[in-house]
Order: C-alpha cells, then structure tokens, then sequence
C-alpha cells in the first residue's frame, strides 16, 4: 500500500498536465484567434499609453502643442485685480 501511495502522487502530475495540454488543444477553436487579437490590444493600449506620457519630454511637447487655454497678460491682470480691489473697498 505504501508504494502505491508513493507513486499515485506522480500518476496525480502527468494527469494534470496532460489535462492542460489536452486543454489548450482543444482551444484551436475559429474565434481564438480574435479573442487573443482583443486580449493584447486590451493590454498593449494602456501600456504603450502609459510608456508616451509617463516620458516629461513627450509631455511637455504634447503640452506646448495643445493648449487651449491662453492665460491673459500682466497687464489685463493688474487691472482685474484693481478692479476687483474697488469692488471691495466700495462694498464695505
């Protein structure tokens, strides 16, 4: 009984990884192609995106390229905030 307990472990082993590769055999299906096609593009976009704009350089550029917002000169500031000062100085 002792050496059939010993040697059922192994027996345990070659059976499973026979299992897996029975497994993985049958999975030649006709959509196995695309389903690894989408499961890499899932994993490559936000990994490449995060490679581009992890890099300061790529962001700045990208930054410097597209800005929206253009902040107003010294000048129209100093005024606001003069403005903004009589507004407050009035209202007290």
């Amino acid at each position: 009984m002792a050496s059939s307990q010993s040697t059922h472990p192994k027996t345990f082993q070659i059976l499973s990884v026979l299992s897996v590769i029975d497994c993985v055999a049958s999975m030649s299906k006709p959509g196995l192609g695309l389903e690894a096609f989408k499961f890499l593009t899932y994993l490559a976009i936000p990994i490449g995106a995060t490679v581009v704009y992890a890099d300061p350089k790529n962001m700045r550029k990208i930054i410097d390229n597209f800005q929206f917002i253009e902040f107003p000169p010294d000048e129209m500031q100093k005024a606001r905030q003069e403005r903004l000062r009589e507004k407050q100085s009035t209202g007290k």
